[in-house]
């Protein structure tokens, strides 16, 4: 794992700049065609996306009239990106979601543990939307640390749940 200081790509005055609406167009262009149909998006060329560029100029205003620019410089000194290396054995657990993979709620729970070391309190998680031998099963293919960790908060979990039905 590697961690960087997080730079944006444009400044706070981008939106700003007339030299910016090259750049949106083309954007638009590119992105608008896989959303829209034909038939509105022509409506929307033939306009040149003039709906676009003033909506983007007056809400950009508004929120840096709000703060916007302060809050960009604060976020940017204070955050980090982190890249994390994930091992060829533990890339699975993932279902497809149109073009992205995302991880099960099990795979996204020890995938948690595993890089952060530890988990969120059971009280914030849904543990309902958790199957409990997939959970064992994936941990299992982890570190024996992590498997042990897990079932730890199976059992603290378990636990917290039959003493909420006694109450």
């Amino acid at each position: 794992m590697y961690a960087t200081p997080f730079v944006p790509a444009r400044d706070s005055e981008y939106f700003q700049s007339k030299v910016s609406v090259t750049e949106i167009l083309e954007s638009l262009e590119t992105d608008l065609p896989r959303f829209l149909p034909g038939k509105i998006l022509g409506e929307y060329r033939k306009y040149k996306y003039r709906d676009f560029i003033l909506t983007v100029d007056q809400v950009t205003v508004s929120l840096l009239d709000q703060g916007l620019r302060d809050y960009l410089k604060m976020f940017e000194e204070k955050s980090t990106l982190k890249r994390l290396k994930l091992l060829p054995s533990l890339f699975f657990g993932y279902e497809t979601n149109k073009r992205y993979l995302i991880a099960t709620p099990e795979k996204a729970l020890v995938d948690t543990l595993y890089y952060r070391g530890n988990l969120p309190v059971p009280d914030v998680l849904d543990l309902d939307r958790l199957d409990r031998g997939t959970l064992t099963e994936t941990a299992k293919k982890f570190p024996a640390s992590i498997f042990r960790k897990i079932t730890l908060f199976l059992g603290s979990a378990a636990d917290n749940a039959s003493l909420s039905l006694k109450l």
